[in-house]
């Protein structure tokens, strides 16, 4: 039987913070057509920050997506690839956990990856997308970094460009999300050490990015400072 990328891989993974890979239900020319997880992940991470519970910890869940991400990174003998985060790619648990979803663009560290790589999803992704020609773990990091600005600021990234070659003409060029288009809430330390987080993580080079546990240990040092927040008026 043909098995696609995200369940070759999902199926092997096993981790709190990685959503359960239940089974799949099999189409026309016994294709797999869909993947099923269970019913207690009612939203996604916008979804839960936005309209079920915007006073989330938001730390918290972006630290859980994190640990999910290191076991990735990590993962024996083979390092993955999630390829595609984004806040939707979070899912939140009744009991209020993250957990990472969708591994329809995973791959092993080593795999070559076959595909368009700086478009690799609808509309809705093209706040996400990145400057690199290869998945790697510097992918993920960059789209954790953008995740991270979003949960913070209550904004997307270059949220102010309505047209998508716009927008993704900005990110090939190397510009950053600016400061004055994500306020966010917070002590001055913590402000500042946020915006040196997320400029290492959109660095240009996927090399120069630092680690996932590196950047869980980096938000774990920013809400020891009390931590950032959207203005009060998003």
């Amino acid at each position: 039987m043909y098995f696609p990328r995200d369940v070759s891989i999902w199926k092997r993974v096993n981790h709190p913070r990685i959503t359960p890979f239940i089974g799949y239900t099999k189409g026309f020319n016994d294709r797999i057509s869909f993947c099923s997880v269970t019913l207690r992940r009612p939203a996604n991470l916008r979804a839960y920050t936005t309209i079920i519970n915007p006073q989330a910890d938001r730390f918290t869940l972006l630290c859980q997506a994190l640990e999910g991400l290191v076991y990735l990174h990590t993962f024996s003998p083979r390092p993955i690839v999630h390829g595609a985060l984004k806040p939707e790619n979070i899912l939140v648990t009744d009991e209020g956990n993250a957990e990472l979803c969708t591994f329809g663009y995973a791959k092993f560290r080593d795999e070559v990856y076959h595909g368009e790589m700086k478009d690799p999803q609808p509309r809705d992704y093209y706040h996400y997308i990145t400057p690199d020609d290869d998945l790697t773990r510097g992918t993920d990091i960059y789209g954790i970094g953008l995740t991270i600005l979003y949960a913070l600021s209550g904004k997307d990234a270059w949220h102010h460009l309505a047209k998508p070659m716009a927008l993704k003409m900005a990110v090939w060029n190397g510009q950053l999300p600016k400061r004055a288009d994500h306020p966010m809430e917070g002590s001055e330390a913590a402000v500042e050490k946020t915006w040196g987080l997320l400029k290492s993580c959109c660095h240009m080079s996927p090399n120069q990015r630092p680690s996932a546990q590196k950047v869980l240990d980096e938000l774990l040092a920013i809400k020891a400072l009390g931590g950032v927040r959207p203005p009060t008026s998003n």
